[in-house]
């Protein structure tokens, strides 16, 4: 029963044994989100929903389940499509802003669900929600005689994006789904038909669900980047697990707002330093002026004077400037992972600005450390494998002994192996963090570093 616009979940020990029972034990991420999760039935709502906060829940209506999922293989197809749903509706690369989203959206999750686990028993969901000839709906489930014999019947750019879809070198997810966005026509899309919760996109859609994640809970963050970490957003729609090769990233860098500018180029002068501006933090080379108790280079007036009678008690002096040793630049490392793409462009050019104060290249991180040089990154080149973990960071600092480091990120880059942490620590690490609103910190806080938070690649 609804109250008030709100959704009311019961107890149902059977179906949520049911529910436990159906994901696969390779995914062990999803299985532990799902024990911080209340399960239960509600019959108000399509087929599932998922909310995360002060209330976690996961609501799944029973009659659905007894239509749709008689088997566990369906069940847990369901349930993992839902979880990814609002899972990678967090990263906020895929905005489900109008009902074409959603419709892309979906079309993109129930294609990696597919080819992770081609099986008939997890298809058969999507063979059974949606017919193969009926557009747009043909496009969120692989064509009959997949994955084996294909039999590819859809017409036209709609044809050739759902043969993207479910071949391996069909492109990467967010390619696809920027194709889909453009190429599907601007017909009326049911979201009833569509799989799971499907809001406006605010705090909470028409059911009163909420479907975004503004979750403190450090166990349920943890395992949200965990989870994230292993589909990076932009992958190749393959098999593969996570850990996609590095691949070409291209970006119209854009002026940055002012804002964004002044919190890089301060936590790039924080950790160099007061010698920051002079870039290398070595003194200018040149002769200094003083006074000594014995003549060095007599002069004129000195002479003149001693004829006099009269001998000054000091005279001029001229030395060499002493060159002081030359400080470490820092090193900034830039996060170029999925969920960063829509900060990328103004984020590089924050980083252009104080391109003199830094080590030559930049170093662009997803799970893999690719270094930019100042003239690619200009240009908008970046390597990436679209997935992030702050582990191949504190690699790297440890390999090249970096002291003076500045993070660039959004936050969602999981934990600092100990070994490393306690290496950085004892190292004396300086290291300063630019993050985005709502970003986890602990990462900051295990290399006891400071951070700033900003909006990043917004002008407010």
């Amino acid at each position: 029963m609804r109250h008030g616009g709100q959704l009311t979940l019961r107890d149902d020990p059977e179906l949520t044994a049911r529910i436990l029972a159906s994901i696969p034990v390779s995914e062990q991420a999803f299985l532990s989100l799902l024990g911080l999760l209340r399960i239960g039935a509600c019959d108000d709502i399509g087929s599932a929903c998922v909310t995360l906060g002060a209330r976690s829940r996961l609501m799944v209506n029973p009659g659905f389940v007894a239509n749709y999922c008689r088997t566990d293989e369906a069940l847990s197809t369901l349930i993992m499509h839902e979880l990814y749903h609002v899972l990678l509706g967090h990263t906020r690369l895929f905005a489900r802003a109008t009902p074409l989203d959603n419709l892309a959206f979906d079309a993109v999750i129930n294609a990696h669900l597919s080819q992770r686990f081609p099986t008939p028993g997890r298809l058969a969901l999507f063979f059974d929600t949606y017919k193969a000839d009926a557009l747009p709906h043909a496009l969120l489930r692989p064509p009959e005689g997949w994955p084996d014999e294909p039999r590819w019947i859809l017409p036209g750019e709609l044809g050739a994006l759902h043969r993207r879809l479910y071949t391996p070198e069909g492109g990467t997810c967010l390619e696809v789904y920027q194709a889909l966005r453009k190429v599907l026509p601007k017909v009326h899309i049911d979201l009833s038909k569509l799989l799971g919760s499907h809001g406006d996109g605010q705090a909470e859609d028409s059911n009163g669900v909420s479907e975004a994640i503004p979750c403190d809970d450090p166990a349920v963050r943890r395992i949200l980047d965990e989870i994230l970490a292993r589909w990076p957003a932009a992958r190749m729609l393959g098999g593969r697990d996570a850990g996609a090769a590095l691949s070409d990233l291209e970006i119209d860098c854009t002026p940055p707002p002012p804002p964004l500018a002044q919190a890089v180029r301060a936590a790039v002068m924080r950790v160099a330093g007061v010698d920051a501006a002079l870039h290398s933090g070595a003194a200018a080379d040149g002769m200094a002026t003083s006074v000594a108790p014995y003549r060095d280079r007599p002069t004129g007036r000195e002479m003149g004077l001693e004829l006099l009678g009269e001998t000054p008690l000091f005279f001029p002096s001229v030395a060499q400037k002493p060159r002081s040793a030359a400080r470490e630049k820092v090193h900034l490392y830039l996060d170029v992972s999925g969920s960063m793409r829509e900060h990328l462009p103004a984020v590089a050019g924050a980083v252009q600005s104080v391109s003199h104060l830094v080590a030559d290249e930049v170093h662009a991180f997803s799970t893999e450390i690719s270094d930019v040089t100042v003239q690619n990154m200009r240009r908008g080149r970046f390597q990436s494998t679209f997935g992030t973990s702050i582990a191949c960071v504190a690699e790297h600092m440890v390999e090249n002994a970096v002291r003076r480091a500045v993070v660039i990120t959004d936050g969602h880059v999981g934990d600092v192996p100990e070994p490393l942490a306690e290496t950085l620590i004892h190292r004396h690490l300086r290291m300063h963090a630019v993050l985005t609103t709502g970003s986890r910190t602990e990462f900051v806080e295990q290399l006891r570093g400071k951070a700033t938070i900003c909006t990043l690649g917004r002008n407010q």
